[in-house]
């Protein structure tokens, strides 16, 4: 027994005295230097790296391909191409390489409002240029500041470049990569235009209803895609909600929710011979105006194009010619079949106008059939629109331009049905009992001025209007702009007739010429005109 436990405390001492001399073997977890990693921990960062790089690779993996994505869903071509998949409520757009950083017009209508207090349909909303950007791999919808500019290449470029920001107005991620050949990617479109509220609705809701509107992304979706060769149009519908309002509706059910439609027309720059020209002070119209930084010479930067259509002779040499294009407008099918005719016949009115600048026929109506295939927000089609309103008593005129030239390329004139009812000829103080025929001649003056307009009417006060005989040579009742209808007076007696032009006068004929004429006539107005619009301009009071 006792050579038993000698023998083991021997083989104990053997092992202890072997242990204490053999060196360190590799993955030795012993104390080391500060700072070294030891042979063990390398492992484990080679292990991590070697880990992410799979997950990254598998990540990438999953990346589906182009085609796999737009597969079974409808591909609709045009100047952008879209894929939808109408039962998913999915639209995505196709982006070429040479399609980004180039400059597109963007013009915004709201189709489908609550009916009261400035939200009503048919309306016009922005307009601006965008750009298509990308960013790694996101592709971001900007809109450009053209608002000031300088000569291309000029240093004064690269100063206003440094200058003045643009602004980001929504973006989104890569929906698959790239297309093998084109090299074209995929957005979801949802992230441009319903990922927020793109036109602050929900600041004009709550400044009306005293309450914040928050844009519902879910209840928000597709109601069109159409695309053409210089134009696409984007159809959507946007929910907005309220916990509580504390301005009461007329018009809607549940003013805590409430659903508009809008929509979007990307446009091409136009591109034609046409040359823009320089506002003149001397007659008012409206003008796309910028802020030139070329040069220091001039003693203001702002330039001035005035917004015209572009009217080109069929015949160069003749003194009145029928234009290339005439400018067509066609009559919405929603308009009163008892209205349709006034209204063309104010259309046409302006005929006369443009014979004095050189041009025949340059006015055409058309009616828009009821089965028609195409609707009135399509920028391709200029149109006399009617909507209503509970509180709408108004007509308005407004169009879209290339904002680099003042060139008009759509215009949707739009007539609310109050402002030919009995209450809103009160508040207009028009006629209380008006006959039928009386209403034709009032629209077709509202749509006669509304056509063609031009700025300055606000100079013109109620007394004015009120004497008949500087209406009459003046004309002063198609000015609409200022809504007062044409020329209400405060008193109004059965006896007194509508007042009304039956030809253009002097300043519609000297505006056409400034606009139309390729060599600016002398203004030779009559002197007891040129004495009234001086007053006028400078020395107006307010009604």
């Amino acid at each position: 027994m006792q050579r038993r436990y000698l023998f083991m405390t021997t083989i104990l001492v053997t092992l202890v005295c072997v242990l204490a001399l053999t060196p360190p073997m590799a993955g030795w977890t012993g104390a080391q230097e500060p700072g070294k990693p030891t042979g063990q921990a390398k492992a484990t960062e080679k292990e991590k790296k070697d880990k992410n790089d799979k997950e990254k690779e598998k990540k990438k993996d999953k990346e589906k391909s182009f085609e796999e994505v737009i597969e079974e869903m409808e591909k609709i071509e045009g100047l952008f191409t879209f894929y939808r998949k109408a039962d998913e409520d999915k639209v995505l757009i196709e982006l070429l390489p040479e399609q980004f950083d180039q400059d597109y017009i963007y013009s915004a209508k709201i189709e489908r409002a609550t009916g009261e207090r400035g939200l009503y349909g048919t309306i016009m909303m922005d307009q601006f240029v965008f750009q298509w950007r990308r960013l790694g791999k996101r592709v971001q919808f900007v809109q450009k500041n053209i608002r000031f500019r300088a000569a291309p290449g000029s240093p004064a470029e690269r100063a206003v470049k440094n200058s003045f920001s643009d602004s980001v107005l929504s973006s989104g991620k890569f929906a698959s990569k790239p297309h093998p050949e084109r090299k074209s990617v995929l957005v979801d479109l949802r992230d441009i235009f319903l990922a927020g509220d793109l036109h602050g609705v929900g600041q004009f809701l709550k400044r009306v209803y005293k309450t914040g509107y928050k844009f519902d992304k879910n209840n928000s979706g597709f109601v069109l895609i159409k695309s053409f060769p210089r134009n696409s149009e984007i159809g959507t519908t946007a929910r907005f909600q309220a916990q509580e309002v504390k301005q009461a509706s007329v018009t809607i059910p549940d003013p805590r929710s409430l659903s508009l439609h809008f929509r979007y027309s990307l446009v091409a720059l136009p591109e034609n011979d046409y040359r823009a020209r320089l506002a003149d002070d001397r007659v008012g119209y409206f003008m796309s105006m910028f802020m030139d930084y070329t040069s220091d010479k001039p003693d203001t930067p702002y330039v001035r194009y005035l917004n015209r259509w572009k009217l080109k002779k069929k015949n160069p040499k003749a003194k009145v010619s029928e234009p290339v294009e005439p400018i067509v407008f066609w009559l919405e099918n929603s308009i009163p079949v008892e209205y349709r005719e006034p209204i063309r016949e104010g259309i046409l009115l302006w005929n006369p106008a443009f014979e004095k600048a050189g041009f025949k026929n340059a006015m055409v109506v058309k009616q828009q059939p009821d089965d028609a295939d195409w609707d009135p927000a399509d920028i391709r089609y200029n149109t006399i629109r009617w909507f209503v309103g509970y509180d709408a008593s108004f007509a308005i005129g407004p169009s879209h331009t290339n904002p680099y030239t003042g060139q008009i390329i759509d215009a949707d004139i739009g007539l609310s049905e109050g402002i030919l009812r009995l209450g809103a000829r009160r508040r207009y103080q028009l006629y209380v009992n008006a006959q039928l025929a009386k209403k034709k001649v009032q629209i077709r003056e509202f749509v006669t001025n509304l056509v063609i307009s031009y700025a300055g009417s606000a100079v013109v006060t109620y007394k004015y209007c009120e004497q008949t005989h500087q209406t009459s040579d003046l004309s002063q009742q198609r000015e609409e702009m200022d809504d007062l209808g044409v020329n209400p007076s405060p008193m109004f007696h059965d006896n007194r007739q509508i007042p009304q032009s039956p030809q253009l006068e002097l300043f519609d004929l000297a505006s056409f010429k400034v606009r139309y004429v390729k060599r600016r006539p002398p203004f030779r107005l009559r002197k007891r005109f040129a004495i009234d619009a001086i007053q006028l301009v400078f020395n107006f009071s307010s009604p």
